[in-house]
């Protein structure tokens, strides 16, 4: 079992209590590029080979247009506790949220592309006071949920960056700010790549990690050992699925300037940039993703005033190049890190294996086979997970130390 230390406490001196406050002057000039959008043709019958549905498109716009209230939004946001606070030479926007109870677990989720600290507003509670939902206050966590470098109300770097120097600037939130001498960490997407580099380079603080991508792959080149068939299976399922849906990869790596002029300048390009990898990285329905039309535009139109900058935002591709001035998105970088020089981490590892791996798109069955193989990853330090976890389970590893 994972030890919990510390306990709840009150927010550190270092952090500055924060609320959203977008002007009305940039939802006014939203609502103006909306109203007078262009719209391209589409081949007769695309459907979602070409890109984003069309069809789709259309009823996103019109409900952002007529239905989506951001001030709604916004006010529920804000009874998040939010803060900022200076760390590794950023000015950092977090939610922190003390669990109850007399120790609890202090724990930081990262968020990756294209999202934000929204995507866990539904898990705060819970896991800060699971008492609350039938749970035992002896699980509660002091939950960290910061925005990465250059996301939200996150300044941004003034040159590229990689995961590994924002697990450097979270292990000094965590450990220096915030003060926790012990702590476990949770991310997907490019925080399941911080998260990882955490688990790496500060492993006197982190005391486990669980993942729901694995950014850092076990070594498959020459002299590696050999796979299983159902391993080599999940490798060519998964080289081909990413040959399909990685076209945005491909710029937002090697030429994101000359992407970001038209989604900086085209909200409704950005939407549609976003809802099209939402489509293609879940288990869609016949009329799109299985998301709501309010859950899209809680990512795509999250708009930020940051102090200088009042224009609509979104929170990695419309301030700035996407990725050119936040985490490197360099051609070499692409490839999930895979190298038998990557030092080893050792600490327990919860992963969580979906019913639809966004790795190849195939349902059901236990994601990332070559996790549990013999020799690839030591027995009792991992536990792989099926479903979507009520809360982050596989932190506290059986059999592990």
């Amino acid at each position: 079992m994972v030890s919990r230390a510390g306990g709840s406490r009150p927010a550190p001196r270092g952090l500055v209590p924060f609320q959203i406050e977008v002007p009305s002057r940039v939802l006014d000039d939203l609502a103006e590029r909306l109203a007078r959008a262009r719209l391209p043709g589409a081949p007769a019958d695309a459907g979602w080979d070409y890109g984003i549905e069309p069809g789709y498109l259309r009823r996103l716009v019109d409900y952002w247009r007529t239905d989506y209230d951001w001030r709604a939004v916004e006010a529920r946001l804000n009874r998040l506790p939010q803060f900022v606070a200076s760390v590794g030479g950023y000015r950092l926007h977090l939610v922190y949220e003390p669990g109850s109870g007399p120790a609890p677990l202090p724990l930081v989720l990262t968020h990756g592309w294209p999202g934000s600290f929204v995507e866990f507003e539904a898990v705060v509670e819970p896991l800060a006071h699971p008492e609350r939902f039938g749970g035992r206050i002896e699980d509660a966590f002091d939950v960290v949920v910061p925005s990465l470098p250059g996301y939200g109300w996150s300044s941004a770097p003034p040159a590229p960056i990689s995961p590994r120097d924002i697990a450097r600037v979270w292990d000094e939130l965590m450990a220096s700010a915030l003060g926790y001498a012990r702590y476990v960490a949770q991310g997907g997407d490019w925080g399941g790549l911080v998260t990882s580099w955490l688990a790496v380079d500060a492993p006197s603080h982190v005391a486990a990690i669980h993942l729901n991508i694995m950014g850092l792959r076990l070594y498959l080149g020459e002299g590696s050992a050999p796979l299983a068939p159902e391993e080599e299976a999940w490798v060519a399922r998964t080289r081909a699925r990413l040959a399909r849906e990685t076209g945005y990869q491909a710029i937002q790596g090697t030429k994101p300037q000359t992407l970001a002029y038209a989604l900086t300048d085209s909200p409704i390009g950005l939407a549609a940039w976003i809802a099209e990898k939402f489509h293609g990285w879940s288990a869609p329905g016949p009329d799109g993703p299985p998301f709501t039309m309010e859950q899209i535009h809680r990512r795509d139109d999250l708009l930020a005033d940051r102090e200088r900058e009042h224009r609509e935002l979104a929170l990695h591709p419309r301030r700035h190049a996407p990725g050119a001035r936040r985490v490197r998105r360099r051609a070499d970088r692409l490839r999930l890190l895979s190298a038998r020089s990557l030092p080893r981490a050792a600490r327990p590892l919860g992963a969580a294996g979906l019913p639809l791996r966004a790795a190849d798109g195939s349902p059901g069955g236990r994601a990332l086979p070559g996790l549990r193989a013999p020799g690839r990853v030591r027995r009792g330090r991992a536990r792989v997970l099926s479903g979507l976890p009520g809360r982050t389970p596989g932190l506290d590893c059986p059999g592990s130390s």
